[in-house]
């Protein structure tokens, strides 16, 4: 008699009988062993596409973020008319200073800032009126590594300071002399008896405070 364990029970066979239902109940062993392997298999690949999908998902969702906030950053590009309009005439104002300066600068596809920087080269080349308002605004410092807003501030007093008549006043360019907004006649002095700086002079104080500020 031989004892196989059939599912957990122990049953006693004779001689041929017993040897076959050992390969049977062996047989049906490694079936449901590989079969939970197989089975452990498929869930393992289940779980790894169900991630490669979540990672697909998380992609699309920021390259879709991602373009959105492209074509916000197009839209605030998209100038109205009317902006349109006033960049072309700051652009002009600024062409015109330049040539001004040196008829022989270049303007065309040069940023208004290079523009600045070009003509402020030539007036820190040059003595005169032109270059000491420069001086002023620039502390020392290179047309070119100067920060834009002190190269606007010396561009503009640079030019106002070449003007050499009231015709030749653009309202735009006198605010670096007279420092608020339209050029006019000043008083004599204040309430005090002090008195005012007007012209050149008041040019200096202005890029002065301006420049004081702004380091």
């Amino acid at each position: 008699m031989k004892k196989i364990n059939v599912g957990g029970i122990e049953l006693q066979f004779e001689g041929t009988t017993a040897d076959v239902v050992g390969k049977f109940v062996g047989d049906a062993e490694k079936a449901a062993t590989d079969a939970s392997k197989a089975l452990d298999a498929e869930k393992a690949k289940v779980a790894a596409a169900e991630a490669t999908l979540a990672q697909e998902k998380e992609g699309r969702a920021k390259d879709a973020a991602a373009f959105a906030t492209e074509v916000e950053q197009l839209k605030a590009k998209i100038l109205t008319p009317e902006q349109q309009e006033a960049q072309a005439a700051d652009r002009a104002k600024v062409a015109d200073g330049a040539r001004a300066i040196d008829e022989t600068i270049e303007t065309k596809g040069k940023s208004l800032h290079d523009i600045r920087v070009a003509a402020l080269t030539v007036v820190m080349a040059t003595d005169g009126a032109r270059k000491n308002v420069a001086s002023a605004a620039l502390r020392g410092v290179e047309p070119a590594k100067a920060e834009p807003n002190i190269v606007e501030i010396a561009f503009d007093a640079a030019v106002a300071a070449g003007a050499t008549s009231a015709r030749d006043f653009d309202p735009t360019f006198a605010k670096a002399l007279a420092g608020d907004g339209e050029p006019k006649p000043m008083p004599s002095g204040d309430a005090d008896g002090a008195p005012k700086l007007t012209g050149y002079a008041r040019t200096l104080q202005k890029l002065n405070q301006t420049t004081r500020a702004a380091t």
